[in-house]
């Protein structure tokens, strides 16, 4: 591996202020032994929080916990992950994980200097910190893979670990090439003795996110003043409370502009659905009524200007929107459809019908909605856009379950005629 010194020096007093900043900022350290190949190990935060921007802070917090808690007791090959779980400006916490792991030692299970882990982990952080440059971190974890036997971890003394944090610093920051960690093979391979049945194939039902925009004419363009969404798990049961909202007129104090505040609503709304994706772990629909003519054109108009680290491929159809699929790199993380076009017909009359129990569709004389009495108004206009998202929400839930039926009632066709086949077929051989 190549690396040079870079021109950087720190002074003992350097040194001290930096250790006594890192003990100030942690206000609790856990760590877990999962399985013998797996540490994870935390340290959390007291407010006010360390800024992303803190590079040389945040670096030596993830080596104090290499040091506590990895290198005294992994052997064998062993590499790590990084995970931040950050405060956005704004309010919202967000958890994600800083690029592919970085291995602690070479393929022959050497040890690697722990100032060139130092500079891998400082580099990492430098590239998030440019993304997410103002946000705090309120929680650094590492995972800690191994394919060797775990040693008993000894308790490290105050002195040993300053001395080996101090040597850290002051040997300074090297320049280093990008590192790929292998993979990690400590688990014993079994192999079924005997041919199990086969079992019919079968999709498990998924969750998905229904939402809703409310919107008022301003110069002649509609520019929105409310929106909502709720996440939808099959089989359970659904309620207003379960409805996140978001009202422009909430962000006064911080805008002054409809403009400001009708996108801060979009974008509020489009960082709880890329929240809850993080949180499902897996890609989402969000379904919308009428996406396809209306809320699909404000919603990519939004996330072409204000989300553009997302790639979009939006699929378009005789000018209408049939679907806006959101892709971070080739990771594709939601995609918006319209309900519209699955389920044709006006949602109080789809509501009545399949999930009638749910309560009428609501009424706001439109008429009267101004963005002057906007606020005067808000209870009114925030419970009939809750009302459209618990509808859309049963509709949409009653929908699935009965396709699923369907589609299930014919997998189980499709295996009798099978079977029935291969018995004839027996028979007359």
């Amino acid at each position: 591996m190549k690396k040079k010194m870079m021109a950087y020096t720190t002074d003992s007093a350097t040194t001290g202020h930096l250790l006594n900043r890192l003990y100030q900022k942690i206000e609790r350290t856990t760590h877990q032994d999962p399985h013998p190949g797996l540490i994870i190990a935390s340290h959390h935060f007291f407010e006010p929080y360390p800024l992303v921007n803190e590079i040389d802070l945040l670096s030596l917090v993830i080596m104090d916990l290499l040091i506590q808690f990895s290198y005294p007791s992994f052997s064998g090959y062993s590499k790590f992950t990084i995970s931040f779980t950050m405060k956005r400006s704004y309010g919202e916490e967000i958890s994600f994980t800083l690029g592919p792991a970085i291995p602690l030692t070479t393929q022959d299970c050497q040890l690697i200097p722990k100032s060139e882990i130092y500079a891998h982990i400082s580099r990492y952080i430098q590239k998030y910190a440019e993304i997410y440059d103002g946000d705090y971190i309120v929680r650094v974890m590492i995972r800690v893979y191994m394919d060797g036997k775990k040693m008993d971890r000894p308790s490290l003394s105050s002195d040993e670990r300053d001395s080996s944090l101090s040597s850290i610093i002051q040997a300074g920051l090297s320049e280093v090439e990008p590192i790929t960690a292998r993979e990690i093979r400590y688990r014993k391979r079994s192999y079924p003795t005997h041919i199990t049945a086969l079992k019919p194939s079968r999709t498990e039902l998924k969750p998905f996110i229904v939402a809703d925009t409310e919107t008022i004419l301003i110069d002649n363009v509609h520019k929105p003043y409310a929106a909502g969404l709720m996440l939808v798990r099959p089989g359970e049961e659904i309620s207003s409370l379960m409805i996140d909202t978001y009202f422009s007129e909430d962000y006064s104090i911080i805008f002054s502009s409809k403009e400001e505040k009708s996108t801060k609503v979009l974008y509020d709304l489009v960082l709880r659905i890329s929240t809850i994706v993080r949180q499902e772990q897996s890609t989402l629909t969000i379904y919308f009524h009428n996406f396809s003519r209306f809320d699909g054109i404000l919603l990519l108009k939004h996330l072409a200007c204000h989300h553009k680290s997302y790639k979009l491929k939006p699929l378009m159809r005789n000018n209408r929107l049939y679907e806006l699929a959101v892709y971070s790199g080739k990771k594709m993380l939601f995609r918006f459809r319209d309900s519209l076009n699955l389920l044709p017909g006006k949602l109080s009359a789809l509501a009545k019908n399949l999930c009638p129990g749910l309560g009428p569709k609501g009424s706001i004389p439109y008429e009267e909605v101004r963005v002057s009495n906007l606020e005067s108004m808000k209870k009114s206009l925030i419970d009939y856009m809750k009302q459209d998202i618990l509808l859309l929400g049963g509709v949409m839930q009653q929908a699935q379950e009965i396709y699923w039926k369907q589609i299930s009632y014919f997998l189980q066709l499709m295996q009798f005629y099978t079977m029935k086949s291969s018995w004839k077929q027996k028979s007359e051989g």
